[in-house]
């Protein structure tokens, strides 16, 4: 029974995948302000990473994923403190997502949904570009934004399977789920400051990526 079972697992060959990722991030976000009224407007930012993954079964594959992202929107609105304002913020991350992906039918172009994608993204940058009725700025604005931001994802793509690779375009939503200012002081260039209140900016973005992947088998040894 254990030398059946030994070849068994000896035969076994899970499905498991590499695949290198770029595109763009369609980012934008929610929110609002004390005292005032504020409008987002999306910016196009890039995106580039890498994905391991592992099938399930013959359709379910679970996707471990590491990119590297520009999060950010333009801020149009006004406050009692400023008067009208229009700015542009951008922040830097690195963000690791889990999501399960199904596929369709059996063909070399297979479509796919990508469901249960929770994203942890640290930030390690972030630029404040404030341009208001009193005053013109650039800050460095790490000290405005949490380093960590939360998300949850979800999407559609196509297949396209050949001999040694496979390539793919997809298109997916990522919702933000915690709110990322966290307010404070703002500094700029010739030493000044403006203290910013506390108020609510959550992260979106719609994902346009393509990718090469690359299969390998995970052989086990025959005892």
């Amino acid at each position: 029974m254990w030398s059946l079972l030994s070849v068994r697992l000896y035969q076994l060959k899970p499905k498991n995948i590499f695949c290198l990722i770029a595109g763009l991030n369609h980012s934008s976000q929610t929110g609002s302000i004390v005292n005032g009224d504020i409008e987002f407007s999306s910016i196009q930012n890039v995106v580039v990473g890498g994905m391991l993954g592992t099938a399930l079964t013959k359709n379910l594959e679970v996707h471990f994923e590491s990119v590297f992202l520009r999060k950010g929107a333009k801020q149009t609105g006004a406050q009692e403190s400023f008067g009208d304002f229009h700015n542009r913020f951008i922040a830097y991350y690195a963000e690791i997502s889990a999501l399960l992906k199904y596929s369709f039918g059996k063909s070399k172009t297979k479509p796919y949904i990508k469901l249960g994608g929770f994203s942890i993204g640290l930030r390690f940058d972030a630029e404040y570009d404030f341009n208001s009725d009193n005053f013109t700025a650039t800050f460095n604005a790490n000290n405005l934004f949490d380093i960590r931001d939360l998300s949850y994802s979800l999407g559609s793509g196509i297949d396209f399977k050949f001999v040694k690779f496979s390539l793919f375009i997809e298109g997916r939503y990522s919702l933000g789920i915690v709110d990322v200012f966290k307010g404070g002081q703002g500094y700029f260039g010739d030493g000044g400051l403006v203290v910013f209140d506390d108020y609510e900016i959550k992260n979106n973005g719609l994902l346009i990526l393509t990718g090469i992947t690359f299969p390998f088998e995970r052989k086990y040894k025959k005892y």
